[in-house]
């Protein structure tokens, strides 16, 4: 009996065993969360512009076309994607531009250059339409052409719909040809929103207090 007393501690000494458990594992608990905290913090800080500038647009856009997910209208947070059925409507070598989406469209770009906040955090609207490249150089040449003069075309239909567009933020806006593999959705037209210096900056402010 006495030797296996010795094999069991006293109660005592079984709770102080007890409780510098509980401290080891509670600075452990503790340095992990400070390291997790100060890698959170500033990953967090640099995308927040980012994070509050695609919740307002995507605001803008819920307003005007009712929800996100409308078809033919995909939004990525830094990209607006149209269906060209949208935009354009008619036989191929007579398409015309639907007036009614277009405006609804065009104010979504007036709502974001209004805004003087949301117009420092880019620099420019490019307008992009996707030419499906193929293996003869003639033909990719002429159709580049062909796709060019159809972002132009749409372009110029949203300063039609509204002036100010132009007049005022006329050079905001680009108008070019993105060109893709057969495919990979030829018939989607981009709306790619570029971020500004100024959001950069922004960022690196805010993340200065962790590193100095």
């Amino acid at each position: 009996m006495e030797s296996l007393k010795r094999f069991f501690l006293l109660p005592g000494q079984l709770l102080g065993l007890t409780l510098i458990g509980l401290l080891l594992v509670s600075a452990i608990v503790y340095y992990k969360a400070v390291k997790l905290q100060r890698y959170l913090e500033p990953t967090l800080a640099i995308a927040q512009p980012r994070i509050d500038f695609a919740r307002d647009l995507g605001l803008l856009i819920e307003k005007e076309f009712g929800s996100k997910n409308m078809k033919g209208v995909v939004y990525t947070g830094s990209s607006i994607f149209v269906d060209e059925a949208l935009l354009l409507k008619g036989p191929p070598k007579k398409k015309i531009p639907d007036m009614v989406f277009i405006q609804r469209l065009s104010r979504i770009f007036m709502s974001i250059l209004q805004d003087p906040q949301l117009r420092t955090q880019f620099d420019l609207i490019l307008l992009s339409t996707r030419l499906t490249v193929s293996p003869h150089l003639d033909m990719n040449k002429r159709q580049r052409n062909e796709t060019q003069r159809k972002a132009e075309f749409i372009l110029y239909s949203l300063f039609t719909m509204e002036p100010n567009l132009e007049i005022e933020y006329g050079t905001y806006f680009a108008a070019a040809v993105v060109p893709v593999e057969p495919h990979k959705g030829a018939n989607w037209v981009e709306f790619r929103i570029i971020p500004s210096e100024h959001l950069h900056i922004e960022m690196m402010k805010s993340v200065g207090k962790y590193y100095f």
